[in-house]
């Protein structure tokens, strides 16, 4: 059963399960080709990402959150009840600190997807490799294969010759 605020269209539930949901859309409505041409490695790095982020966002960012309006409240109403003009100054510089604090966010999210960008770069270099060693190992096997019979065919030529040069030599006598 659900509240009658998880229907209202701001609920953090049916935000993150939008989200969530045109996530999985953007990928479910991808063409054939774009599989073909992007590395398994980079799409699942990106589905693991995302996850992670909704993952946060539903669990560890609305307990600080509370915690933090908590500790705001609790700090402010005895920071009134110590001096309210002191108080009122520090308010004034809370717009400075928030645009800070925002313009740093919006930092921290461009690193986030620099790095996500680099782990999928990474994991489809780590498949590309994988995908050369089994290359490699197969040719290596085959090249293995190919000196044994080689070998194989020169100790039988030189056994033929061998064989060939004692009946000469029988023949002679």
């Amino acid at each position: 059963m659900t509240s009658p605020l998880a229907s209202s269209p701001c609920h953090p539930l049916r935000l993150l399960r939008q989200n969530l949901s045109a996530s999985l859309s953007f990928w479910i409505r991808k063409e054939i080709a774009f599989f073909d041409v992007t590395r398994t490695g980079e799409i699942l790095s990106r589905l693991s990402e995302d996850t992670q982020i909704i993952k946060n966002a539903a669990t560890t960012n609305v307990s600080e959150a509370m915690k933090n309006l908590a500790t705001a409240l609790t700090g402010l109403s005895f920071m009134f009840a110590t001096s309210w003009k002191l108080t009122l100054l520090a308010l004034a510089v809370v717009p400075v600190i928030s645009v800070a604090v925002c313009k740093f966010r919006h930092f921290l999210r461009e690193l986030s997807h620099k790095i996500q960008t680099a782990a999928a770069v990474a994991s489809s270099i780590a498949e590309l490799f994988e995908g050369f060693a089994l290359s490699l190992q197969a040719q290596l096997q085959w090249l293995h294969a190919s000196v044994v019979a080689a070998e194989s065919l020169a100790l039988t030529l030189q056994a033929s010759c061998n064989l060939k040069d004692s009946k000469e030599l029988f023949e002679r006598n």
